[in-house]
């Protein structure tokens, strides 16, 4: 997350870009920072936590570029040789195959399910499922992962759902450059990914919250478009949000219910993206004729994986 102009009251804080330009590289996730103060304490590379690197990387959606990249080949190594009975586990839960493990099998298989357990309440099991010592253990929690997930999709589905309806019936609301939705009842630790889905529907920065009546506040998150920087937006409207964190594509945030309508006016009033902002883009870096596409070339494209965010 970005550092905010004020830094909180602590002895020590450990952020790659504070104080600016102090680290080479700042766009390590919390778990490639994680990793770099247990190398420092041990005073040697732990070779043992790379595949948790690699996993957290990928999972939290940073760019795998410069030292992330490396992370993450590093820990895509480990993954496929690993005999942690969680790798193996996982893989028969999912369906992988431990020596074919990639940034997808991450991404798409592990990721999810280690994230669908916290999202839905205590994430405890999760942990102890990555510090299984054997493989019955490991399955048993895997299963739990397993069963979490499947219950995740069907509330992100059910959600999703009610935010699309909530949008369509509102002409107000449907014409808005920022999506602010926000609704009773739902579970505040999967509206990031309702966020992303109603990003590629619409394609507009938006912001789904959960409202809670007996405490009065909106907790969600939010997803940006290219050209919409989140986190700065958010800043301008530190009076009515007591508490948000993120960077330029994703933020968490939690506000009184009163201030909702508030928050989704300014963030609109102040609102400079164009037409031309509002359409998704995709990079082609070059036109390529079929005939070079051969069995050989593919093979060296591997070079550059790990594919992903920014690469």
């Amino acid at each position: 997350h970005e550092a905010s102009e004020t830094l909180p009251d602590a002895d020590i804080i450990i952020h790659p870009r504070v104080p600016e330009g102090h680290y080479p590289f700042g766009e390590l996730a919390g778990v490639g920072v994680a990793f770099k103060l247990a190398h420092a304490l041990l005073g040697d590379v732990p070779e043992e936590l790379f595949e948790y690197v690699a996993v957290g990387t990928i999972a939290d959606l940073v760019p795998l570029v410069g030292e992330n990249r490396y992370l993450v080949k590093r820990g895509l190594k480990s993954l496929k040789a690993s005999a942690n009975p969680w790798v193996h586990a996982l893989c028969q839960i999912s369906g992988a195959t431990q020596k074919e493990i990639n940034e997808e099998t991450v991404g798409f298989y592990f990721g999810p399910r280690l994230n669908a357990i916290g999202r839905l309440g205590d994430a405890m099991p999760g942990v102890e499922f990555l510090l299984s010592e054997d493989v019955e253990t490991a399955t048993i929690f895997a299963k739990q992962l397993n069963e979490k997930n499947q219950e995740r999709k069907a509330i992100v589905d059910e959600i999703t759902k009610q935010a699309i309806e909530q949008i369509e019936s509102n002409e107000q609301m449907k014409q808005a450059l920022v999506h602010v939705i926000a609704g009773e009842g739902w579970n505040a630790g999967v509206v990031g990914i309702v966020a992303s889905r109603l990003v590629e529907k619409y394609y507009r920065p938006t912001i789904v919250l959960a409202i809670d009546r007996e405490k009065g506040i909106a907790k969600g998150s939010g997803r940006s478009i290219e050209g919409f920087h989140l986190f700065a937006e958010l800043s301008k409207n530190r009076e009515i949000l007591p508490h948000f964190g993120g960077h330029p594509m994703a933020a968490g945030m939690s506000l009184p219910k009163e201030n909702l309508q508030l928050l989704r006016r300014q963030l609109n009033e102040n609102c400079t993206l164009t037409d031309d902002d509002m359409v998704e883009k995709i990079s082609i870096d070059i036109a390529m004729p079929i005939q070079y596409i051969s069995e050989a070339f593919i093979n060296e494209l591997k070079v550059l994986e790990p594919f992903g965010n920014g690469n």
